[in-house]
């Protein structure tokens, strides 16, 4: 009886899902995609962004592209396959199963492979099956930081390098190299 129940409600799950793809669908042929969304997205390329679609997946990777019709060029794409709450219900089920079993027949629960990823590469993902999307913090804004931290340190060893009139020489070429070091970092992140 409770299978009967629970194919029921996945059968409707499934059915809801449809309509909101169908109902998208209908908007998107209705409607001329809105230049206001797009100039949006635009602002967000070369970003690492989640994109959440119909059936509570969740896909991750760098916008890398966007059409005409919306939709959504992914780079270095991976799937989550596996959330805590999915495993939590399976370890529950698991455990009223295994509770039955003799002991000697019970078994360890299985563990999500790939880290509960499933590596895609590029992916097109259409606007139809959009349901949400969220950008993540742009690498290069970690590397600026990285980069201005090691500015201070060079500005407090000329600091220190103008006390010390001994060995000026050998903190000049140490100030050169240093800086030479940073432009280089600076010049690879720009690009």
């Amino acid at each position: 009886m409770t299978d009967v129940i629970s194919n029921q409600s996945n059968v409707d799950t499934q059915q809801q899902q449809q309509e909101q793809v169908d109902n998208k669908q209908t908007k998107l042929d209705n409607n001329e995609p809105q230049p206001e969304s797009i100039k949006k997205l635009m602002e967000y390329m070369e970003r690492d962004v989640i994109v959440g679609v119909v059936g509570n997946r969740v896909i991750k990777g760098k916008l890398t592209c966007l059409d005409k019709q919306e939709n959504i060029l992914l780079s270095n794409a991976h799937e989550e396959l596996f959330t805590d709450e999915k495993y939590q219900q399976y370890l529950e089920k698991k455990k009223a199963v295994d509770e039955t079993l003799p002991e000697s027949e019970r078994t360890e629960p299985i563990k999500p492979k790939n880290n509960g990823r499933k590596e895609l590469g590029f992916i097109i993902v259409p606007m139809k099956y959009i349901v949400s999307c969220r950008v993540s913090k742009k690498p290069a804004e970690k590397q600026a930081v990285v980069i201005n931290s090691n500015n201070s340190n060079n500005n407090n060893n000329n600091n220190n390098n103008s006390n010390n009139n001994n060995n000026d020489n050998k903190n000049k070429q140490t100030i050169t190299t240093t800086s030479t070091v940073t432009d280089t970092a600076t010049t690879t992140t720009t690009q």
